[in-house]
């Protein structure tokens, strides 16, 4: 006999759903276990969100979130079809085993109404009788496992660990879907991250507390440290105690249509409870920064192995983007460009324009990274353009991939107007090579030559929502990403980061 049952998800969850076998509750009704509560967690159950983003720190029930929606959505929709992937095989077991199966076992409304000998218990694989299914599986190098199965909901979980490549195979679980629900899930690590370029996008609801004392509005996502008292969450302006159960969540970014919610260490009730309040403080100081900032406070953080962060690019972006030359910005001062030709699939061919602002400071007018079906010809035929629209003094293109690009570029433009450069490991910054007619540059030194004046805010970028435009074509990376996504490496050979 199959089953249909007209409930909230919250309360579906509230009434059937064991958690580690104990009655899960939003609100426990014993005052003595007022620390039992998690209210802020109605709304991610509650709506059926196209698109939903979870951008959590550690041990917020994200995993026991995410069970309880898939058997809950399988169990009040029959025939509904779920995927829950991550990144491997060992992640989707435990989900499976330690949270999803063990609810199922452990509860007497669904064990009697929804499960039977004829339905599967499987770590991969859930069936209901009312003919839902729940998949388990994982995508770490490769998404092949997950090809061929469709779904109403798809879940990817840990999703900053999985691979973007794999993402749209994924996606296309949901083509034939009414529904279409989609989830990201995971604890972010650094600003150049798929899960925080998602959050990015989503309407970003934080949990913010108003202090009943200065009536001060404490977000849980900004400046979190300040919120550390001795006892408990804080204020950050009087200093005076915070109840996570007075809070709300307010979207940062109120016009988008994509959900989007953060979820702290420091919004959960059990912390009000001493000792994980005293088990927290330890984590803050014993924890690197970054681990701190990933791991309780659920907030990406810039690592020191990334020379150029985020934050230095949307500081910087201050200047406008311009499309042809204007001396109302560039005043009498000379204009440059650079090309990055693409060597192969993956890399695309770019055009840089910008010019000095004074002895210090540099400043890009413009930038185009162009799509790869777009012909040898029109993009020869545009950087043409946009030298000429600039009034360019020199054009540098790399050497390599582009050489014959640029043979052509200095048949129209001039030899004298067009350097080809060669980037290798040498004793100085630059040296003209008479016999191949090109510069050589120390491909070390002249990544210092860009990285440091950033880093000193010597650059000027164009305005954020220009630099920060994804490209589709090139997996959404922006053209900030392109900065941010440089790491260090150490080479033990010369004893330096490189």
């Amino acid at each position: 006999m199959r089953y249909k049952i007209k409930m909230k998800p919250s309360d579906f969850t509230e009434a059937f759903i064991p958690v580690q076998g104990r009655p899960f509750r939003f609100k426990d009704p014993d005052p003595k276990r007022s620390w039992n509560w998690r209210e802020y967690l109605r709304p991610i159950y509650d709506n059926m969100y196209r698109k939903l983003v979870l951008k959590t720190s550690r041990q917020v029930e994200k995993s026991t979130t995410q069970a309880n929606r898939y058997i809950t959505y399988s169990a009040l929709i029959p025939f509904f079809r779920s995927i829950y992937v991550t990144p491997t095989a060992k992640q989707a077991r435990i989900f499976s085993n330690d949270r999803l199966r063990k609810s199922i076992r452990t509860s007497e409304f669904i064990n009697k109404y929804f499960v039977d000998t004829n339905t599967t218990d499987q770590v991969f694989e859930q069936t209901f009788i009312n003919e839902s299914t729940i998949f388990i599986g994982y995508a770490f190098l490769t998404a092949d496992t997950m090809r061929g199965l469709s779904a109403d909901m798809l879940g990817i979980d840990e999703f900053q660990d999985v691979l973007s490549d794999n993402v749209p195979v994924l996606r296309e679980a949901l083509t034939a879907s009414d529904y279409k629900l989609l989830m990201y899930t995971g604890t972010p690590k650094t600003f150049d991250n798929h899960l925080e370029k998602e959050w990015q996008k989503s309407f970003q609801a934080v949990w913010v507390i108003k202090c009943q004392g200065c009536n001060k509005y404490n977000r849980m996502d900004s400046e979190p440290e300040k919120l550390l008292g001795k006892n408990g969450i804080i204020c950050k302006k009087c200093g005076k105690p915070l109840r996570t159960q007075n809070g709300m969540w307010i979207k940062m970014n109120p016009s988008s249509e994509e959900a989007g919610f953060h979820i702290s260490q420091l919004q959960t009730g059990r912390v009000q409870r001493p000792a994980d309040w005293k088990d927290l403080l330890s984590k803050v100081e014993r924890y690197p920064e970054h681990q701190v900032y990933n791991e309780v406070f659920g907030l990406s953080y810039d690592s020191s192995d990334r020379p150029i962060t985020q934050a230095m690019i949307q500081a910087a972006a201050t200047g406008p983007f311009l499309t042809a030359l204007d001396t109302s910005v560039t005043k009498n001062n000379h204009v440059f460009m650079g090309v990055d030709w693409g060597e192969n699939k993956g890399s695309f061919n770019v055009c840089v324009v910008g010019g000095f602002v004074d002895s210090k400071r540099f400043q890009i007018y413009h930038f185009r990274k162009f799509a790869p079906n777009e012909k040898p010809d029109e993009i020869l035929g545009e950087i043409v353009r946009l030298f000429r629209a600039f009034r360019c003094q020199v054009i540098g293109c790399d050497h390599g991939a582009g050489h014959k690009e640029n043979l052509r570029l200095q048949e129209i433009l001039g030899f004298e107007k067009v350097w080809e450069i060669f980037h290798a490991n040498q004793g100085v910054s630059h040296k003209w090579d008479q016999d191949r007619l090109m510069y050589i540059t120390d491909r070390t030194r002249i990544m210092d030559n860009l990285i440091i004046p950033i880093q000193e805010n010597q650059v000027i970028f164009p305005e954020w929502k220009y630099m920060n435009k994804p490209f589709k074509f090139d997996n959404n990376r922006s053209f900030a990403d392109d900065f941010t996504s440089l790491t260090k490496e150490y080479s033990e050979r010369s004893r330096k980061f490189l």
